[in-house]
C-alpha cells in the first residue's frame, strides 16, 4: 500500500518492504533447509492471502530430474522470515505457511482458462471428485503440470506476530531500511497492467546461506528500470532488464511482487534472466482471477495433489 500525502515512501523502500521472504525445511528435518524464495501478502475483497510461485512451494516438481513436471506427492510447509529474534539467540521466529491452493494442469486448454464458466465447471468436477488427475491411467498430457506457477494461500488474521524487515543498506553505506521496519500489505485496487509507458522494479534478498539455523550472507537487491518487451503464449509478461546479472542476485527472489514507477503492483516474478537479458513475470490480473475462483470455491473442500 503506497501511503498518502506526506508520508508517501520512496520506489525502492516500497519494494523491499512489499517483498516478503520464505524459507523451504524439509519435510524430516525442519533444520535442513531445501531453499528459499519471496512472496508477497495481497489484500483482495476484505481478505488476505500470501501469493507465491508454485515452483517454490513444490520444489520437486519442478526439478530438472522430474523430467514429466507431474506432481510426485510432496508438499513443503514454507515459512515466512518475520526477523523477530529468539530473545539471546540470532534465530528468527518464522510463521508457517500452508493449506496453498495451486493451479495444476487438469487437461484445460486455453480455451478454459480464458473462459471462466468453462474453468468453473471442470475446477468443481474435480473437487467433487467427479475427475481424479491423481489416475494414473490418465494420459499424460492431462496430469502435467503445465498452467500458471502460482500459488495462494489464505492468512489468517491477526498475525500471530508482525512481520518485519532485515535492515537494508545501500551500496554507499547509508541505511535505507532500518531493521525491525513493518512489512507492508499490498491491495488488489492498487494494480495496473504490464505495459509500454512505465518501468518497473523488483527487490528482495538473495544469496542466502543457512549454517547452524542462522542466516549468512544475505545480500538485498534492487533491479529497477526494467521494461515490458512482450507477452508471451502463456500471458505470461516478458521484461528486458538493463543488462544481464549473475543469476546469483535473483535466485531467490521468485514469487517477489514486481511494481511499476507509480508504486503500483503488476504483477509476480517467476523466472529470472538465464543467458538472455529478460525476466518472466504473471500478471496481476490473473492472480486475482485466481482469487477469484478460490472465493467462489471456498466451501468446497481444499484440493492436495
Amino acid at each position: 500500500m503506497i501511503p498518502n500525502d506526506e508520508n508517501i515512501i520512496r520506489l525502492d523502500v516500497l519494494a523491499f518492504l512489499a517483498t516478503h521472504q520464505l524459507i523451504i525445511p524439509d519435510t524430516c528435518n525442519s533444520d535442513i533447509i531445501k531453499g528459499f524464495g519471496s512472496g508477497f501478502l495481497l489484500r483482495h475483497k476484505e481478505r488476505l492471502f500470501f501469493v507465491t510461485a508454485d515452483h517454490v512451494v513444490h520444489i520437486d516438481d519442478h526439478d530438472s530430474s522430474n523430467e514429466t513436471g507431474q506432481r510426485i506427492g510432496i508438499d513443503y510447509f514454507p515459512q515466512i522470515i518475520t526477523n523477530n529474534r529468539v530473545e539471546g539467540e540470532l534465530l528468527s521466529i518464522n510463521i508457517p505457511v500452508s493449506g496453498f491452493n495451486h493451479l495444476t494442469s487438469f487437461g484445460f486448454d486455453k480455451d478454459s482458462l480464458n473462459n471462466p464458466e468453462k474453468f468453473i465447471s471442470i475446477f468443481n468436477k474435480i473437487i467433487e471428485g467427479d475427475i481424479d488427475i491423481t489416475d494414473e491411467n490418465l494420459p499424460i498430457d492431462v496430469r502435467i503440470a503445465s498452467l500458471p506457477d502460482m500459488a495462494i494461500s489464505e492468512i489468517k488474521e491477526p498475525l500471530s506476530i508482525p512481520i518485519l524487515s532485515n535492515q537494508v543498506v545501500m551500496q554507499n553505506g547509508d541505511v535505507l531500511i532500518q531493521e525491525g521496519t513493518q512489512k507492508l500489505v499490498l491491495y488488489s485496487n492498487q494494480v495496473k497492467q504490464f505495459n509500454s509507458n512505465n518501468n518497473y522494479l523488483v527487490a528482495g534478498t538473495v544469496c542466502n546461506e543457512i549454517k547452524n539455523s542462522v542466516i549468512l550472507n544475505r545480500i538485498n537487491v534492487l533491479h529497477d528500470a526494467l521494461i515490458f518487451d512482450r507477452w508471451d503464449n502463456d500471458g505470461y509478461a516478458i521484461l528486458r532488464i538493463p543488462k544481464l546479472v549473475d543469476y546469483q542476485y535473483w535466485a531467490g527472489l521468485s514469487g517477489a511482487p514486481i511494481l511499476d514507477d507509480d508504486g503500483l503492483l503488476a504483477g509476480m516474478l517467476v523466472r529470472g534472466p538465464e543467458r538472455e537479458p529478460f525476466i518472466t513475470a504473471i500478471p496481476i490480473e490473473k492472480i486475482i482471477w485466481f482469487l477469484d475462483i478460490i472465493i467462489k470455491n471456498e466451501d468446497c473442500t481444499p484440493f492436495k495433489l
